[in-house]
């Protein structure tokens, strides 16, 4: 996950009610500092997923820094 401020990738994992965030490798310079959400399961509903996460994306290219 990228966090605004934070120079680290940060790894963001749960199961069940179970969460844990571990800070990962330093960004490197240049690259994308892009999130990513990997959801494995059986009979997920892919549209109701892609709804609720729409609701919390953040268009970088609109922020003014």
């Amino acid at each position: 996950m990228n966090i605004k401020g934070v120079k680290q990738r940060i790894v963001f994992q749960g199961i069940h009610m179970l969460f844990s965030s571990t800070p990962d490798r330093d960004w490197r310079p240049g690259e994308a500092r892009n999130s990513e959400i990997v959801i494995i399961g059986r009979n997920l509903d892919q549209v109701w997923f892609q709804v609720q996460f729409s609701r919390y994306a953040v268009d970088t290219a609109a922020q003014i820094n």
